[in-house]
């Protein structure tokens, strides 16, 4: 159980995103809209994470708020990471590309925009279901029951920062190794998480993170690169393989070209995350909050 004032200082962080969750989902035909649809989501994930320190138990609901909240991310993900992956394979409409090349991308386009509109109907009907609004129960204001438990709200955030910064920050050496896609990306959505919580907490700690959110969001922002094109590149193959079967040997071949303009451009998003990764590290991060915070054993 967190200190007394500590919980109110994250509820009232939950006040804060859930209500601009909420503005945002208001707005009048916003799952149709890209940049929206990407607001909404990172709103619905910045509730996550403050969800994630709170003490549950004195939400009344809150495991079905945050399953709720969670489908409400996953859905708006998978119509986001299409639209990214629509707008990576336009990028690559230069103009020294060949003409049956720039064939094979609209093809590539056109089956992925299908698989998009199917995306979208999903997304629509499981967000009629969700019913979004219902997560205000958590703006009640919840029971904080006796004992309190002691401690400073500085204190308390430290103990919540920094095994969160151990986990998204300790992995990073090892990951420079090898690119293995699948670790890349779940080392991105933790180092997500931990923004999401230096942003949460830097009020409390009372202290400047501009430096610490910029390396992370640096970071993350490799690593999501990395991501999309890591999962263009399988779509990629996929279509190829389809083709083959069906016998367009003549496009079959030509993907092959625009496949290796994109695993040329991930492997240089990989190349460049192993250049910013030695740069940041969990002693690194909480010496850019304050020197002046101490990382014990026992908060590890």
């Amino acid at each position: 159980m967190h200190p007394a004032e500590f919980s109110i200082f994250l509820h009232r962080a939950l006040e804060a995103r859930l209500t601009r969750l909420f503005e945002l989902a208001s707005v009048e035909g916003w799952q149709q809209n890209p940049d929206g649809l990407h607001d909404v989501r990172v709103a619905s994930r910045r509730v996550r994470a403050v969800m994630d320190l709170v003490d549950s138990d004195i939400y009344p609901g809150f495991k079905r708020h945050r399953r709720r909240l969670k489908a409400l991310t996953a859905a708006l993900g998978s119509v986001r990471e299409l639209d990214v992956r629509l707008a990576l394979l336009d990028s690559l409409k230069t103009k020294d590309l060949e003409s049956i090349h720039q064939a094979v991308l609209e093809h590539a386009q056109e089956i992925m925009d299908k698989g998009l509109q199917r995306t979208r109907r999903r997304m629509e009907k499981t967000l009629k279901d969700l019913a979004i609004p219902d997560c205000a129960g958590l703006l009640s204001v919840p029971s904080l029951p006796d004992p309190f438990t002691p401690g400073t709200i500085a204190d308390s955030a430290k103990d919540c920062l920094v095994p969160r910064a151990s986990l998204a920050l300790d992995p990073l050496q090892g990951l420079v190794l090898q690119e293995d896609p699948l670790a890349l990306h779940a080392a991105r959505v933790r180092i997500k998480q931990l923004r999401y919580t230096v942003e949460i907490l830097t009020p409390a700690l009372g202290c400047d993170s501009t430096m610490a959110l910029q390396s992370l969001k640096q970071l993350q922002t490799v690593l999501g690169d990395h991501h999309d094109l890591a999962e263009l590149e399988t779509f990629l193959w996929d279509l190829h393989s389809q083709l083959t079967m069906r016998r367009r040997a003549v496009l079959a071949t030509e993907l092959l070209d625009i496949l290796g303009l994109v695993a040329e451009n991930r492997r240089a998003q990989f190349h460049h995350f192993c250049e910013l990764a030695p740069k940041i590290s969990r002693t690194t991060l909480i010496g850019s909050l304050d020197p002046g915070i101490s990382i014990s054993k026992d908060a590890l």
